[in-house]
This record gives structure tokens, sequence and C-alpha cells, in this order.
């Protein structure tokens, strides 16, 4: 059985709409339970935002880095962020360039809220390469159930 370790950092992925208009409020357990996980997979969740990554400060990167690590120290063999799209392809880079596990780490989001009549975020997130540690190595940005992957250090 392999173990992902799922770290929940809000954006669109994780968002639903209100009187003030979207706001990342599903926390990582809903989107996992309408995701789906496929057999022979345990997958640990921890919240570790519920914010637009818009809003994201040099502390919740750091924060994030410091889950990843964490996540991989006891022993996930893998580790997905589900991360706001407007500044995955940063975060994912910084990832990979600090990155120093074999272990992966996949990043994925989504365009479309949580509770939008046809979400993305549940099929981008529960893309089988999501849950099978990838054969290389590194870091990947992920979304609309496609896949860019980076070797570490890579420009």
């Amino acid at each position: 059985m392999s173990t992902v370790h799922l770290v929940a950092t809000g954006g669109t992925i994780a968002s639903r709409s209100g009187s003030g208009g979207r706001r990342a409020a599903v926390p990582g357990a809903e989107l996992l339970a309408r995701t789906g996980v496929p057999r022979g997979v345990d997958v640990r969740v921890t919240d570790a935002a519920t914010v637009g990554s818009f809003a994201w400060r040099s502390e919740e990167l750091t924060a994030l880095l410091g889950r990843i690590r964490a996540a991989l120290a006891e022993g996930a063999d893998a580790v997905v962020v589900t991360h706001g799209t407007d500044t995955m392809e940063e975060v994912s880079f910084l990832a990979g360039l600090v990155h120093d596990d074999p272990r992966p780490v996949v990043f994925t989001g989504a365009q479309r809220a949580f509770d939008d009549p046809a979400p993305d975020g549940p099929a981008n997130l529960g893309t089988r390469s999501r849950w099978r540690p990838p054969p290389a190595p590194g870091t990947a940005a992920s979304c609309s159930a496609s896949t860019a992957t980076s070797t570490p250090h890579a420009a």
C-alpha cells in the first residue's frame, strides 16, 4: 500500500460561492471525499491554508515547504498539494528548486469552484496519476487532468 499526503492550501479548487463572492473554504477531507481514492492508497490530509493563492506571503510559502518536508519525513511515498492557480506555477517552481528528496511532490488546482455545477477540481485531484508515484523524482504542476513535470533544479 502506498501512502500519499494531501496538503490542502485553498484556491479555486477549494472555493465556494457566498454573498461576498467566492472564497476558499473547503477542507482537504471534503475535497478528497468528492474525489475518491484508488484501492491500495492510504491518503493522509493536512489543511495548510484556506486562502486564495494571490494573497500568499512568504510565511505561507515557508509553512507549505515545511509541511511537504514533514509529510515526507513521516514516510509518505508522495505529496499532493492542492493550490490556487494564480501562483501555482511559481510556488511549484520554488518547491522544485528546494525539493531534495526523490519522492514526488505534485501540485494541482482548478479553474472552476468546488460548488460550480461542473467543477474541474475533483477530476484534477482524482486523476489516477496523482495517487501513484511517477517513475521520476521531482515536482509537477498539473491542471485540467494533464501534467507538466520537471526535474529538481530545472529551469
